[in-house]
């Protein structure tokens, strides 16, 4: 697998987690407000999108991801710990912009700057719907410029499809990761590792 398709795997990785968490952060500064006047009732995507914890089983396509079918084991800690590393992770990523997408489902966009490790800056921009209990789908456009390695700049297209498989076997715990070709890690771990190879700013 190329370095280039590990990294737009591991931004929409994180980007997808980012998404199922930042909605806690919005809901927190929401709880801290004074209460609004009462309104109509209105249809829109839940305040605080998650998966359901348990395994996901996701079939990738696309030039940017590695073909074939990918095994996630997923809980509510995990989700919640990724909106902290995810804004570290994978080299100084701004926190996910999220927003209802008019067609149903959110929107969502991801920053990273990475040019301190080589790089360049990566944006991932992405529309994800489904139920998030039993069923998603993604599509996510993946953005690299200013790279050193030439090849690793462009633009590539990722589709994803999730299916909930029901609880993790034994052998995986929370935050791990089966990609094609067999290659395991886990999320959380890979991300708290990025953080702490992330220079800091100076000042």
């Amino acid at each position: 697998m190329s370095k280039r398709n590990t990294v737009g795997l591991a931004l929409i990785g994180l980007g997808l987690l980012g998404l199922t968490a930042c909605g806690d952060k919005d809901k927190t500064a929401h709880e801290g407000a004074a209460p609004a006047p009462a309104e109509a009732p209105r249809t829109a995507a839940p305040a605080t999108p998650r998966l359901k914890a348990g395994l996901w089983r996701v079939t990738n396509a696309g030039d940017g991801a590695p073909q074939g079918v990918s095994r996630m084991c997923l809980d509510d800690a995990v989700q919640a710990r990724m909106s902290v590393f995810g804004a570290q992770a994978a080299g100084a990523c701004q926190p996910t912009e999220t927003s209802a997408n008019p067609g149903g489902g959110w929107r969502y966009r991801t920053v990273c700057d990475q040019s301190a490790l080589g790089g360049g800056t990566s944006v991932a921009e992405g529309v994800m719907t489904g139920d998030l209990a039993t069923a998603y789908a993604s599509r996510t456009t993946v953005t690299t410029t200013g790279a050193q390695v030439a090849h690793m700049n462009g633009v590539v297209t990722i589709t994803g499809e999730g299916a909930y498989e029901g609880p993790c076997p034994a052998d995986m715990k929370p935050g791990d990761m089966v990609i094609p070709g067999g290659m395991k890690f886990n999320m959380v771990e890979m991300a708290a590792a990025a953080a702490k190879m992330t220079p800091k700013p100076a000042g």
